[in-house]
């Protein structure tokens, strides 16, 4: 199984460390900036495998994007593509590829295009903080 790591980003900042996260999640990691007004560069995070930098007409293309994003993940012989958005930064619990692998390999057992999963990890117990994140992550089929 052959994981993909798609980001799409527009005046990206490494605050988060977003695509840190995803290089360690992901067997290829594929980036989309779009409109940005300076453009992140291979040169400044040669971790990512594609950078595809463009300027849509329309203010942030999302579904265009995307599109463009599997078409690339398609294209690296990835089974399957985690979606991030730029600014996540995810708990230790699901910060691991061993976590991911048994539920990539559930959902591809019951023959199901993506996944959903919930990832609001904020506390380990009491007031332990363990990261702000997203309420979802997806998971597609490609």
């Amino acid at each position: 199984m052959k994981l993909a790591g798609i980001i799409t980003t527009k005046n990206y900042t490494d605050r988060y460390k977003s695509l840190l996260t995803m290089r360690k999640l992901v067997d290829v990691l594929i980036v989309l900036d779009d409109n940005s007004d300076t453009p992140i560069s291979k040169k400044d995070y040669p971790y990512i495998d594609l950078l595809i930098t463009q300027k849509h007409n329309e203010p942030f293309n999302c579904q265009a994007n995307r599109t463009i994003l599997f078409y690339w993940a398609g294209h690296y012989n990835c089974n399957w593509a985690l979606q991030l958005d730029d600014d996540m930064i995810l708990s230790n619990k699901i910060n691991n590829r061993n976590l991911l692998n048994p539920e990539i390999c559930s959902i591809s057992y019951l023959l199901l295009e993506f996944l959903f999963l919930s990832i609001i990890d904020l506390f380990l117990s009491g007031m332990t903080f363990l990261g702000i994140s997203s309420p979802n992550l997806f998971l597609f089929s490609v």
